[in-house]
C-alpha cells in the first residue's frame, strides 16, 4: 500500500516538474511574439514605448524573483526558541501565518525598496542567509541601475538624433531661402 502512495507522489511530482517545463516554452512563444511586433513597428515614438515597456517588465520580473527568494530564504529559518527573538525577517514582521498575498506584496516591497536603492528599512534581513542574499541583490542592483541608465541614455540619443536632423534640415532651408532673397512671411510659412 506505501508503495503505491509512493508512486502517486513521484507521479504527481513528474507531473508538476512537467507543467513548470511547459510555462517555460511559453516564456519563449512570449519573446517570439514580441520579436515580431517589435519588428512590425515603424515609429520611432513607439519604439521607445515598446523598448521602455520591455525595461519595465524586466525590472519587475528581476524584483518579484527577488522578493519570492527572498521570502524563501527568511521561510527557511524556520521558528525561533524564544518567540521574542525573531530567526529571519518573515518572523520579524510577523507574516508567516499571514496569506500569501500578504507574504508576496511584503516580499515585492523588499525587492524593489533594495533594488531602487531606496531601502525604507522596515523590511530587514535578520539572519546571515538573508544578509548575504540582500548584499547579492544589492550588487545585482548597482549593475541594474548602470544598465538602465545606459538603456534611457541610448533610447533618448536615438530619439534626439532624429530631433538634431530635422533641425539642421530647417536651418539649410532657412539659409538657403534668405541666399535666394525669400520674404520672410513666405520663409516662415515654409518653416
Amino acid at each position: 500500500m506505501r508503495e503505491t502512495e509512493g508512486l502517486k507522489v513521484i507521479r504527481i511530482t513528474r507531473i508538476v516538474k512537467f507543467v513548470r517545463v511547459l510555462r517555460l516554452v511559453r516564456l519563449l512563444k512570449l519573446r517570439r511574439l514580441s520579436v515580431k511586433i517589435y519588428e512590425q513597428v515603424s515609429s520611432r515614438v513607439m519604439t521607445l514605448i515598446i523598448s521602455l515597456v520591455k525595461l519595465f517588465f524586466m525590472i519587475f520580473m528581476i524584483a518579484h524573483w527577488s522578493g519570492c527568494l527572498f521570502f524563501l530564504i527568511g521561510d527557511a529559518q524556520g521558528e525561533g526558541e524564544d518567540p521574542d527573538v525573531p530567526v529571519s525577517w518573515v518572523e520579524a514582521d510577523g507574516i508567516r501565518e499571514a496569506s500569501i498575498g500578504v507574504q508576496y506584496v511584503a516580499s515585492l516591497y523588499w525587492a524593489l525598496t533594495t533594488l531602487t536603492t531606496v531601502g525604507y528599512g522596515d523590511i530587514t534581513p535578520v539572519s546571515i542567509d538573508e544578509r548575504l542574499y540582500t548584499m547579492v541583490i544589492e550588487l545585482l542592483a548597482a549593475a541594474l541601475f548602470g544598465m538602465v541608465v545606459s538603456n534611457m541614455a541610448s533610447l533618448l540619443a536615438v530619439f534626439n538624433q532624429q530631433q538634431t536632423l530635422k533641425n539642421e534640415q530647417l536651418v539649410e532651408a532657412t539659409a538657403f531661402l534668405k541666399k535666394k532673397g525669400v520674404p520672410r512671411e513666405l520663409m516662415l510659412r515654409v518653416r
